[in-house]
């Protein structure tokens, strides 16, 4: 399993670019009302457990219950697992998200608001 290295940036809002099903593009940027700056596309997804925005994500390894349960899941290792905590929007503490695919990619550069991922 192949876990990408997620560059830490001064990003710190994130959402949903795209997502038709098999492939998800999420944006990032310190403010995303006129652009973002960042983007990490995930090819062929296989399970995806995260909320439509979040801030301030924790991007770390996945622990080896996360990555046995998404292999239940889905029926086999995933060839990309993502994990990271973000905060909870209510009661304080952090929420894990986890996005398994089979490919991954890190884009950087700037799109304005209504523009096209590069």
């Amino acid at each position: 399993m192949i876990v990408p290295l997620i560059p830490d940036t001064a990003a710190w809002d994130w959402d949903i670019l795209s997502y038709n099903g098999a492939t998800l593009v999420l944006a990032a940027a310190p403010d995303l009302t006129y652009g973002h700056h960042f983007e990490v596309a995930f090819t062929d997804l296989s399970y995806l457990a995260l909320p439509a925005s979040f801030d301030n994500p924790e991007f770390r390894e996945p622990t080896a219950e996360e990555t046995a349960y998404v292999a239940r899941c889905i029926g086999e290792q995933p060839r990309v697992l993502v994990a990271f905590d973000i905060d909870a929007m209510s009661g304080g503490g952090k929420v894990s998200c986890l996005v398994a695919a089979d490919a991954c990619e890190v884009r950087e550069g700037f799109v304005p608001r209504g523009g096209v991922g590069h």
